[in-house]
């Protein structure tokens, strides 16, 4: 067809445009300046004392809490602005649920050299990460889109836009909080810098689901929390081994 046909043909359609269908979103909250610097500062602090002495990991491999940092103390203000974000997108979402609970909560420390392979989080519906130290190209968070046909034809793109490309690399920085569908598959970059990359994660879950499904596949980390408090108030949730004492499989997330 010639150029000038296309170009009558384009003229009788009164309008034209693209939708976009079943999107994915992420939420993105920065903390402000003078709330995430001194949080930060008593997180790492804390986290610091859980990785006293360092335990002998292999190169690559990152460092990891048990998930059940939501019942300990010195976490819970970090912990009362995660339950907030989470309402927060499960109101923006317009779910009709009866409350939900943090599932898991967990630090990871990734250093020079770790990286975390491509995971999601099963039996949740929401997950985040927090980021409490972000050295320049300590890794971003990169995400893959979730309909595995993209890939099966990809052309050569004159430019990017949001129609062609199926991976997203999301800039971090400290005081930076990010949530997105448990389901969305996800990978860490390797920390090329000289310093810790620490983050803290964790998964959320309607509460009416939350009584067997949803707590993580792993039960141990790379560090071991030395004792399970009694959550600090009533909307936390309890310590990961319940009465029966479940054990699961599978591996951590960052």
């Amino acid at each position: 067809m010639s150029r000038d046909s296309n170009r009558s043909a384009h003229s009788i359609f009164a309008n034209t445009g693209a939708s976009e269908i079943f999107p994915t979103p992420l939420w993105i909250l920065d903390l402000k300046h003078g709330v995430h610097e001194p949080l930060n500062r008593s997180l790492r602090s804390r986290i610091d004392d859980l990785l006293t002495p360092r335990p002998s990991i292999g190169i690559g491999i990152p460092l990891q809490t048990d998930p059940i940092l939501h019942t300990v103390e010195e976490f819970g203000d970090l912990m009362s602005i995660v339950r907030n974000a989470v309402s927060a997108t499960l109101d923006s979402l317009d779910t009709d649920h009866e409350g939900f609970e943090i599932t898991g909560f967990w630090a990871t420390v990734n250093p020079t050299g770790a990286f975390n392979s491509s995971r999601n989080h099963p039996n949740n519906y929401l997950s985040g990460v927090y980021y409490v130290a972000t050295p320049p190209n300590s890794g971003n968070i990169e995400f893959v889109a979730p309909r595995l046909q993209a890939s099966s034809i990809v052309p050569a793109i004159k430019r990017r836009n949001k129609f062609n490309f199926n991976s997203v690399s999301l800039d971090v920085k400290p005081g930076r909080l990010v949530l997105f569908p448990a389901w969305l598959v996800y990978s860490v970059r390797v920390n090329q810098s000289l310093g810790d990359r620490i983050t803290i994660s964790f998964n959320a879950m309607f509460t009416d689901f939350g009584t067997r499904m949803p707590k993580p596949l792993w039960t141990k980390g790379t560090v071991p929390i030395p004792h399970r408090a009694e959550p600090r108030d009533e909307g936390l949730m309890p310590a990961v081994a319940d009465k029966n004492d479940r054990k699961s499989t599978g591996g951590p997330d960052s």
